[in-house]
């Protein structure tokens, strides 16, 4: 028998075992039991082998006060136990993501590739005539919209989407 009196499983059937014998016994089916509470609470396999560990060092270095209520003692002291170690998992993952370099950055040649292009493109708009020039320049390199471009050089907004329409047209054709 356990200490709270919970008859262990592998001491159930024989009863009266030496003291150290019933009490390994006992050991051992709480030890099952708060495996069974680990799959429960917490998702990862390691972090089952780690809660129970965690809980049986914490009964060793701090025994309940009433030894007749081991299990019940055991299944709180689990349970705040993995709440720690998903908090801590929390924020070692919150850590490795700010950490971690994102894999969309682009790598160095897709960078040189794109200023290549904006070079090209630079190129063809400072080709054109004026108007379009000055409304593609602004719509393409400071990512200005129409209503934007329209109020920074004083023109009417319908004037200022057909020089875009006419200005893409023109580079298309190119």
């Amino acid at each position: 028998m356990c200490v709270d009196g919970s008859p262990a499983d592998e001491a159930r059937d024989l009863p009266s075992l030496p003291k150290p014998l019933a009490e390994e016994a006992c050991v051992r089916s709480e030890t099952k039991r708060l495996r069974r509470i680990a799959k429960e609470l917490l998702p990862s396999e390691n972090d089952h082998d780690d809660l129970v560990q965690e809980v049986w060092l914490a009964a060793l270095e701090h025994p309940p006060r009433e030894r007749g209520r081991l299990s019940a003692w055991l299944r709180v002291v689990t349970n705040h136990a993995a709440r720690r170690l998903w908090r801590r998992s929390r924020s070692r993952e919150a850590r490795e993501r700010i950490a971690a370099r994102p894999e969309s950055e682009p790598s160095v040649l897709d960078a040189l590739e794109q200023e290549a292009a904006k070079a090209e493109l630079r190129r063809w708009i400072d080709a054109l005539q004026s108007p379009y020039r000055e409304v593609l320049l602004l719509h393409f390199f400071e990512d200005a919209s129409p209503r934007e471009i329209a109020e920074r050089l004083s023109r009417p907004g319908a004037t200022v989407r057909s020089q875009l329409r006419r200005g893409l047209g023109k580079l298309r054709s190119r």
